[in-house]
């Protein structure tokens, strides 16, 4: 674990192909552009560390999602149960979150891959949070999996207890319903900036709302015998000792704190003025004691009053704020432990993240939902008997179960079939599972091992969003990116190629196929063109080994065609004419079209 929280330029993992020299160089670039800016110091936590602390570290940066998938670098993607039991907390924004070289951690899932396997509609399917902080924390979780087998049993044992428990999470639900303060009102009220508006009234009634649910959900959480949830209850009775912390719970529980929150607008200025910096640079032996101080507000006189507590004895010393005030800011910094506060926040959402995950084999009953068994493996193998997309399963649509199995011999599945025959659920079925499983949650299937994987790709044609990018053009984009980036242990899902020329496609599929063979990666690809399925299928000099031509089944007759969803060997045949004329667009139909229309 502590692995993962070192991190620094001076670290030895790199990203693909990139050199030291070539991020610190890109790095430098997108700085001067303006692109990123440096880093400001921390604020007291120790969420990184370098492992030289002379060397300046260039990877501590703010960026954008976009940037970091663009130069192959990851978010540095610690648990958040991991970022709370060490004290840190989890990032507000991505802007704020650590940009690391390589992945180290968890599984690397770009924004294509994202976009294509609808991981925000798979989140949205199966939330049963009640909070923002839930919300976004369940997201955390899904889109960042982890890759270290023994967190990854870790998380999913506690998830596994609140399943096998619910009267617990019943009891918890309760709690999280009354816990309706979004992120912004949480930071608005607790770290409010300079320059602006005092936090609303009701912004302090809901963080009272919020902290007060607190020993309500560790009174349950005592019971759990899982080592996570152990941890995370061990954590919030920690964090609650911590004097700055449990000054600011009570100040907020008993309501003491309201005269600093009814500070009247008026009364706040842009930035601080130098007679009141010259003031504050005098009493600073009385601002590093605020820790101990109560504070007074009188705006029928436009004084404040600071009372700190000083070997037992007060000392009262008054300041004049007409027209001007101190900076709450400034107050807050001494006043309370900022990493600590949010710890308190963010734990209260991975709990109801781990309550949402767990909620689904209640929700899929009577589909089997089961805990995959995972193993670490030098390369990507998977057995899993009738797994089923979880996301049909949620929509209440038919889902026809079809069995996944990789191993050494078996790199990849070239799936052909008939026009809504079911290829692209399941050649698309599989990393949506893999992302689940690793994310540490149940999914829903009769039986399955896996491996766990470090990358998922995925392919598909281009859409609207590749506006000035030819179809083809994109699937060759991206076909490069994979085969720059993929390993043995990585799970690759193509959805055809796209072209104005078929035999561009053709071959390309069969190129790309190839040369992920020749990695060692697990591939599906999704193709209506026969031939590429049939070259794999003759295999002549060999260099299709390991893959194998399958079809989703489906019967002619004279009525029309029946789909039966089941994935068998061989390869597809063509119903095109069948579904030209079901669709009316076969030459007899559009003749008697024609006449009709008098042409």
């Amino acid at each position: 674990m502590e692995e993962g929280r070192r991190r620094s330029s001076g670290s030895s993992g790199t990203s693909g192909k990139l050199s030291e020299r070539e991020l610190d160089n890109i790095l430098k670039n997108l700085r001067r552009e303006g692109h990123i800016g440096r880093r400001r110091g921390n604020t007291g936590d120790t969420s990184v560390e370098s492992d030289d602390e002379d060397e300046e570290t260039d990877t501590n940066i703010n960026a954008n999602v976009d940037w970091w998938n663009d130069h192959q670098l990851e978010l540095d993607v610690l648990d958040p149960s991991d970022t709370i039991i060490s004290g840190l907390r989890y990032p507000v924004d991505l802007a704020d979150m650590e940009i690391v070289p390589a992945a180290r951690k968890g599984m690397v899932i770009d924004e294509v891959t994202m976009r294509n396997l609808n991981l925000h509609e798979l989140v949205e399917a199966f939330d049963k949070t009640q909070t923002d902080t839930g919300h976004r924390m369940l997201e955390y979780l899904v889109h960042f999996p982890l890759r270290d087998i023994k967190e990854i049993n870790k998380r999913a044992s506690a998830i596994k207890e609140l399943a096998d428990t619910p009267q617990l999470m019943d009891a918890l639900y309760p709690y999280f319903s009354s816990m309706a303060i979004s992120e912004n009102g949480f930071t608005e009220y607790c770290f409010p900036q300079q320059g602006d508006a005092p936090p609303r009234q009701e912004t302090f009634l809901a963080a009272r709302m919020y902290l007060a649910q607190i020993p309500h959900i560790l009174s349950f959480l005592r019971q759990a015998k899982s080592d996570r949830l152990k941890e995370i209850c061990a954590n919030l009775e920690h964090l609650l000792r911590k004097d700055k912390v449990r000054k600011f719970y009570e100040s907020i529980i008993d309501g003491s704190d309201t005269e600093i929150m009814n500070l009247h607008p008026e009364t706040w200025e842009h930035s601080l003025s130098q007679q009141v910096i010259d003031t504050l640079n005098r009493v600073s032996p009385i601002l590093r004691a605020l820790s101990d101080a109560h504070i007074r507000v009188d705006l029928t006189t436009g004084q404040f009053r600071l009372t700190p507590r000083k070997d037992g004895e007060p000392i009262n010393v008054h300041y004049p704020i007409t027209g001007l005030s101190l900076n709450l800011e400034i107050i807050r910094h001494h006043y309370i432990d900022k990493d600590a506060v949010f710890s308190l926040y963010y734990t209260m959402g991975v709990i109801e993240a781990y309550c949402s995950l767990a909620s689904l084999e209640r929700r899929l009953f009577p589909v089997f939902v089961k805990f995959p068994s995972l193993e670490q493996s030098d390369r990507y193998v998977v057995a899993l008997t009738k797994p089923a997309d979880p996301y049909l399963l949620l929509n209440q649509e038919r889902v026809v179960p079809n069995d996944y199995h990789f191993d050494a011999q078996t790199r990849g599945l070239v799936i052909t079939g008939p026009n809504t025959g079911g290829k692209t659920v399941y050649g698309f079925t599989l990393p949506k599972l893999q992302v689940l499983a690793q994310a540490g949650a149940p999914i829903p299937l009769e039986t399955g091992e896996m491996s766990v994987a470090d990358y998922i790709f995925t392919l598909r044609p281009a859409s609207k969003e590749q506006i000035g990018e030819g179809r083809y053009l994109h699937s060759l984009v991206r076909g490069r990116e994979i085969l720059e980036k993929a390993t043995p242990r990585s799970l690759v899902c193509i959805d055809d190629f796209e072209g104005t020329d078929p035999e561009d496609c053709y071959k390309q599929s069969l190129i790309i196929l190839r040369n992920l063979l020749r990695i060692g990666s697990a591939v599906t690809l999704t193709t209506q063109d026969r031939r590429v399925a049939l070259e794999v299928e003759e295999n002549k000099d060999g260099a299709y080994n390991g893959a194998v031509p399958v079809q989703l089944k489906c019967e002619l007759t004279e009525k029309g065609v029946t789909f039966y969803y089941k994935v068998i060997p061989g390869v597809g045949k063509s119903i095109g004419e069948v579904c030209a004329r079901d669709a009316g667009m076969d030459e007899a139909s559009l003749d008697l079209l024609m006449k009709q229309r008098e042409f």
